[in-house]
């Protein structure tokens, strides 16, 4: 069997975890239909999630139009972020990191 180099291999299965996200089937299934093992693809989905959780992005901000405050307690030490007016999170400065960390990881994989 040929040797892959690291980054080739990294290439090759960060497209599988692409493809199993858009495939709508458990990763069981795609493991089996593509023979991996599931140890594998474990490891580079955790290693892939990561790397987006470090990498940075570009961001251009816009002007929006001034939010009403919903929770009359935020602490305006805190960190206020608007979603196109639909929607606002609001971090205080006792915030829960742990439920900060579960909520980005969601936002990502929408």
């Amino acid at each position: 069997m040929a040797v892959i180099s690291d980054s080739v291999n990294a290439a090759i299965m960060l497209q599988h975890i692409k493809s199993w996200q858009q495939s709508g089937i458990t990763q069981v299934e795609y493991c089996r239909r593509h023979q991996i093992t599931s140890k594998k693809f474990e490891y580079w989905l955790r290693k892939s999630r990561n790397e987006c959780a470090l990498q940075f992005v570009p961001v251009t901000l816009q002007p929006e139009p001034p939010v009403r405050q919903t929770f009359s307690t935020f602490e305006s030490s805190g960190l206020a972020v608007n979603f196109g007016g639909i929607a606002q999170l609001e971090i205080g400065k006792k915030f829960d990191a742990e439920i900060l960390i579960r909520f980005m990881r969601i936002v990502a994989d929408l």
